[in-house]
């Protein structure tokens, strides 16, 4: 059922009022006196099971009062202040809307209970999105966005999320109320650490909003949008980069070059600003520029373990894409394309190094020293297949791997975390190797021996480490161990 059936739903479970009722003051009654003596029970106890029993008795008496009366707007406030104990967002919602249709001057005592439910709600989707439980995740930002509409974040949440979802018409709709709302005059209205934060919600917001149209191909739209962003942050490089792919879509091409060359040729570039552009470009399939955008971000930092991938990736694409050309006769520079798989087998190299315990990494270099083998002649060829075959061999004989690591250091603690792979160990043997932080020079910093029982073959388990480190964290490494 969509939110606005739920709505309707829940102030039918209140009760149905006569097309002819008319506000009048608050007015105290037998029903609405009980109300009111259980609403306090339930706010002085702290048996959780009392306190509902209340919230429930004085939902009845409020229902009651209702029927009696049913333009007097007590009961209905009422109501609403029994729902939200009981945690009925949205019935809640529907009863605090009758009561300040009936009487405007309850609007400032009943926003303090949509501000507590919408946090509530707000509250209970965080974890759920960490978790990527997204369809939970929704539920509860619906909620939050039901009760109360002057608070950013659940939008831009559920927004991002409806988005994620390929819901584009309601991601669009929040998107707009969202910007609406962080540009309009309640901003004003906060201090000044709130209004720092609505600034950044509404870049976000307008970047993912830009995002959504891109993707729709409303690259007009989506130009402006960024072109608006820019002119609030200038120097922001995903920004100038997602435009740039605008421009690139649009046949601008040379715009779009001239935006990542200079992206990329700043000497204040960061890693993570490359890899963003890397990422963006990769993801519109233009390999060889991604190609350069990954080099770039590994050229400041050596130990970018996910930009060295990437660019190993974009180095494959190229030199695929390069030799089925000349497969096919087609006009192609074989030098070109020879130097590309040169590049892609270094980077290979590079990645062992890193991480040994990888198939990808060893499927890599088997296709890079392959692709050699495929273009070249004689000695070479032949060198180039043996070392693609040795890596082949090194894959199969992978009894675990080790995936997806992240490190984090905080206040000199390091964790690494990651997945494990079981190929080959019996369910309950021990999986061991060990990961270790390292500085931009690869000296390592701190490490520790990891072990976690084998799970059942062709099955996968994580794991996680924790050590002390002195210093800036460039990146990790892992080492096998009793192999």
């Amino acid at each position: 059922m969509s939110y606005s059936g739920w709505k309707l739903a829940a102030l039918a479970l209140l009760v149905a009022l006569p097309a002819t009722a008319q506000a009048q003051r608050p007015s105290s009654t037998m029903h609405t006196r009980s109300a009111d003596l259980y609403l306090q029970q339930a706010a002085e106890t702290r048996v959780e099971a009392e306190r509902r029993d209340n919230f429930e008795k004085a939902l009845e008496q409020a229902r009651e009062g209702m029927e009696a009366m049913p333009e007097n707007p007590t009961p209905w406030l009422q109501a609403g202040q029994a729902h939200a104990g009981l945690g009925n967002v949205l019935a809640a919602d529907s009863a605090f809307d009758r009561a300040e249709q009936l009487w405007p001057e309850y609007e400032e005592e009943i926003e303090g209970y949509r501000i507590s439910l919408w946090a509530e709600s707000y509250n209970a989707a965080i974890p759920l999105y960490t978790e990527r439980d997204f369809a939970a995740a929704i539920e509860h930002l619906e909620r939050a966005h039901a009760i109360y509409q002057d608070r950013p974040e659940a939008m831009e949440l559920l927004a991002a999320l409806y988005a994620q979802e390929g819901r584009a018409e309601e991601a669009e709709r929040l998107f707009r109320q969202t910007l609406e709302l962080v540009s309009g005059p309640l901003r004003a209205e906060q201090t000044p650490e709130a209004q720092e934060a609505w600034a950044k919600i509404q870049a976000n917001v307008a970047l993912d909003f830009s995002n959504l149209l891109v993707s729709a191909d409303r690259l007009d739209e989506a130009e402006t949008l960024y072109r608006q962003l820019l002119e609030a942050n200038p120097n922001d490089a995903v920004v100038r980069s997602n435009l740039a792919v605008v421009l690139t879509r649009q046949g601008r091409t040379d715009e779009a070059n001239a935006i990542y060359t200079a992206l990329l040729d700043s000497p204040d570039v960061t890693t993570d600003d490359a890899f963003a552009i890397g990422i963006t470009l990769f993801r519109g399939e233009d390999y060889e520029p991604a190609a350069r955008a990954f080099e770039r971000a590994a050229e400041v930092n050596p130990w970018a373990y996910d930009a060295l991938y990437m660019l190993g990736q974009s180095h494959f694409f190229v030199g695929q894409a390069g030799q089925e050309a000349l497969e096919e006769g087609a006009s192609a520079d074989t030098a070109a394309v020879i130097e590309t798989y040169e590049r892609l087998a270094e980077v290979a190299e590079r990645l062992e190094e890193i991480n040994p315990l990888n198939a990808d990494i060893l499927i890599m270099r088997a296709q890079a020293q392959r692709g050699l083998g495929d273009l070249t002649s004689g000695a070479a060829s032949r060198e180039w297949k043996t070392g693609a075959l040795a890596a082949l061999e090194r894959r199969q004989a992978l009894t675990f791997e080790v995936t997806e690591v992240a490190i984090t250091t905080e206040d000199g603690t390091t964790r690494a975390s990651g997945e494990v792979l079981n190929h080959a160990v019996a369910a309950g043997e021990p999986l061991t190797f060990r990961v270790a932080a390292v500085d931009a020079s690869g000296n390592e910093m701190g490490g520790q021996a990891v072990s976690v029982p084998a799970p059942a073959t062709e099955q996968g388990t994580t794991f996680e480490a924790s050590f002390d480190v002195s210093g800036t964290v460039a990146g990790w490494k892992i080492t096998p161990t009793g192999m």
